[in-house]
């Protein structure tokens, strides 16, 4: 098992790096900022319930895009149509709290996140953060990935990679997770980025390989400055 992604990436066997991959921006298991999850910032005003409304559209629209709210979401919300949450509401999950969010349909958050690393997207809609400055690390496990050395976390994983923002973010995983992989995961057109620990102190989750032998895990193209941190790689099939 490799722990560390260091200088040139082709100490990893079968990490694939191809594009532009700017030298020297590769590193491992060093100390520098801690992204950390969004909290509820001390000048929110209001806090609503999601479930005191029609539908996650209705608080939206009562809300509105001024008055800075927290919403809790403390079950099941449907997601129907294309929606964007504005960056003054503060998402806060409670309890079983997911967006279900329909196929064909894209769920925009702008605004802060307060979530422990449990699911919190559902369904085979998307969602994405553009122009969200708000939150700066977002866990794999809101898409749904275990981490227990059984579940395959592929699609989830590769669905929390391509939501996330472009650029000065974060993509983090629990400590102790352990990730099974079957296919390539691909991190396209990334800019000032990290993939890895959510503890910049430890060397946290893994990847491990299920898929063929011989095959790909990770895919790298057309990215600068990205950070693999922490995270370790198990390759044996």
């Amino acid at each position: 098992m490799a722990r560390d992604i260091k200088g040139s990436l082709t100490v990893i066997k079968n990490l694939a790096v191809g594009g532009n991959v700017t030298s020297g921006t590769w590193q491992g298991n060093i100390i520098d900022t801690a992204y950390l999850p969004s909290i509820v910032n001390n000048s929110v005003s209001a806090y609503k319930n999601v479930l005191d409304y029609a539908s996650l559209s209705a608080a939206v629209t009562a809300i509105g895009s001024s008055t800075k709210t927290t919403l809790v979401i403390p079950s099941s919300v449907a997601v129907t149509t294309n929606l964007t949450i504005p960056a003054n509401i503060t998402i806060h999950r409670t309890n079983t709290g997911v967006f279900n969010i329909s196929s064909g349909q894209t769920l925009t958050i702008q605004g802060p996140i307060s979530a422990a690393p449990y699911q919190l997207f559902t369904g085979s809609g998307i969602v994405r953060f553009t122009s969200n400055a708000s939150v700066t690390a977002y866990y794999v496990q809101w898409w749904g990935a275990v981490g227990d050395n059984v579940t395959d976390d592929t699609a989830a994983i590769q669905a929390a990679i391509d939501a996330v923002p472009s650029a000065n973010c974060a993509l983090r995983s629990l400590s102790t997770a352990n990730h099974v992989i079957s296919s390539t995961l691909t991190i396209l057109n990334r800019h000032s980025w990290q993939f890895g620990s959510e503890d910049y102190l430890s060397y946290g989750p893994s990847l491990r390989w299920s898929g063929t032998s011989g095959g790909t895990l990770l895919n790298v193209l057309d990215c600068t400055q990205v950070l693999i941190k922490g995270l370790g790689f198990n390759l044996l099939t």
